[in-house]
């Protein structure tokens, strides 16, 4: 009885001592969500991280990072607009595109009592992008100090890849002859991030 004894206390303690340890932090898979009527993303996690950049036309995106469990996601959606027509197959058109990004870096995962939290770099960012569409090859691209955005156009859909500082991730969005826009999510080891753009056409 003494020794059964002895192996229950040390086993509570070992448990206990692994409740509130970190573990690096691993990711599933993400992606694109659904919405929900409010704008956010249809995903179940806790400590998560949202942003709803979504106007009354429903144009623009939404994206959130979070925990599934002791693991890091990060998701990303479109507005619900559907262009009306398709954007010419000749010619160029310059977008003034407004962007949000968000990104966990750096990041550990803390169990308490089964309740997982991040803890590292929780980083949000908004800045301003300029896309060119060149229609007769069916691409848009842009770049800024920060964020690097290149997909091929189908009709109204879009579809390529972006980078953020360093890390890489997938693209889609919908653009017409007057508006753009676009959502995206990507990964690198245990850092995840996600975002979107949205913007008009401009007079080069």
């Amino acid at each position: 009885m003494r020794i059964f004894g002895l192996l229950i206390l040390v086993f509570g303690l070992w448990a206990c001592s692994k409740s509130s340890s970190p573990d690096a932090a691993q990711f599933t898979t993400g992606g694109f969500a659904s919405l929900k009527a409010d704008g956010t993303i249809d995903v179940d996690l806790t400590d998560r991280t949202d942003g709803i950049y979504i106007d009354g036309n429903g144009q623009g995106f939404s994206y959130v990072l979070g925990l599934s469990g002791p693991n890091l996601v990060a998701f990303a959606a479109q507005g619900p607009w559907q262009p009306a027509v398709a954007p010419p197959t000749t010619g160029n058109i310059r977008f003034q595109t407004q962007y949000a990004v968000a990104a966990y870096a750096n990041v550990t995962v803390i169990e308490t009592g089964g309740v997982y939290n991040v803890q590292g770099i929780k980083k949000r960012q908004n800045g301003t992008l300029v896309l060119d569409a060149d229609l007769l090859n069916g691409t848009v691209a842009g770049k800024d100090e920060n964020l690097s955005v290149s997909a091929t156009i189908s009709g109204t859909d879009l579809k390529g890849a972006v980078s953020y500082l360093g890390m890489t991730g997938d693209l889609q969005g919908r653009i017409s002859e007057d508006v753009v826009q676009g959502a995206f999510s990507g990964e690198m080891g245990a850092d995840v991030f996600a975002g979107g753009f949205r913007g008009e056409a401009i007079s080069e």
